[in-house]
């Protein structure tokens, strides 16, 4: 996946908060609550604020997954 950032130090947010995965065609990890906790207080550390919900594409308008 080709990813440009802006503003810098976007990078290092992907390496603090992002998973290994198998390959490219693996499904994303689940994670616990514990675990999304703890990728929000990774985020905050370099200014990025993760949502509590957000709205889930292909769903009727207000349609919204708790993260």
């Amino acid at each position: 996946m080709l990813c440009m950032c802006t503003p810098a130090g976007q990078d290092e947010y992907f390496t603090r908060i992002g998973d290994v995965v198998a390959g490219k065609d693996a499904p994303p990890p689940r994670l616990s609550q514990d675990e999304l906790t703890e990728r929000r207080r990774r985020a905050g550390r370099v200014g990025v604020v993760l949502p509590q919900r957000v709205p889930v594409i292909g769903r009727p308008v207000g349609t919204w997954l708790t993260v």
